[in-house]
């Protein structure tokens, strides 16, 4: 059994909340093909309709996600894939028809799961992570300026904390025509007890990968992410809080 909640918030300094998410079921008749998908955008803080630019994000994602052929032999990633880059190529095409959506872009992260195994894809700084057996894993990287010059060994994460210029991204859809994705070339399991969490940078930016830890591993699914946004805002909150955790439980 999957269990699956999310919350959204928008945070103590933002005037309007640009991050979108859908933990919406699966049409029916395309449970055992295209499992359970689920997206988290995050809006370009500080670019023209980043709240329009998530949103569609996600619709266009989903739509071509779902309406995509797809049998239960087929790997569901290619798909997902394939749906990240549909999804980017229609927004720069509707931002190409209201000069007030020029240079809209988004972070997207989306999960498929699919019995007991899951496949991702992802641009931007938001983020997906594992929680296994009491340890936090990323499995993502964030597609920004600083983590660039952090993996070139240009500065450290120390310095890299101070620097203005962090949320910078080097990818996002609606940005480029063509982006770097993560993604995984073969499905990561998805064992009983297991834990995905999928977050927009309102709260990694903020809140302690240690202190995420702790949170899910003494609570259940709805109080875990009630307990991440309620840290992110004792934090200061300065950024809109996307959450979605989805656990795998004993049957």
């Amino acid at each position: 059994m999957i269990s699956i909640h999310a919350s959204s918030h928008i945070g103590n300094l933002r005037s309007k909340n640009e991050d979108a998410l859908t933990v919406e079921p699966t049409p029916a008749g395309r449970e055992e093909s295209h499992g359970q998908l689920l997206l988290v955008a995050d809006g370009i803080g500080g670019h023209a309709a980043g709240d329009i630019a998530s949103n569609l994000a996600i619709k266009y994602t989903r739509d071509y996600y779902y309406k995509s052929d797809l049998n239960p032999n087929e790997d569901p990633g290619m798909n997902l894939r394939r749906a990240f880059r549909f999804a980017s190529d229609s927004i720069v095409h509707d931002a190409s028809k209201n000069i007030h959506h020029f240079g809209m872009g988004t972070t997207c992260s989306g999960v498929v799961i699919r019995g007991d195994q899951f496949w991702y894809c992802h641009v931007g700084d938001s983020r997906i992570y594992r929680y296994r057996g009491g340890q936090l894993s990323r499995l993502t990287r964030d597609h920004t300026l600083v983590n660039i010059m952090l993996e070139s060994g240009e500065i450290n994460k120390q310095e890299a904390a101070k620097l203005q210029c962090k949320h910078i991204l080097t990818y996002a859809m609606g940005k480029e025509e063509k982006f770097e994705l993560d993604f995984n070339d073969h499905p990561f399991p998805f064992l009983e007890g297991d834990r995905i969490l999928i977050s927009s940078d309102g709260l990694h930016s903020v809140v302690r990968n240690d202190v995420i830890a702790s949170i899910l591993q003494v609570q259940d699914d709805q109080e875990a992410v009630d307990a991440l946004v309620a840290e992110a805002l004792a934090e200061g909150g300065p950024d809109n809080i996307s959450i979605i955790i989805a656990t795998r439980h004993n049957q």
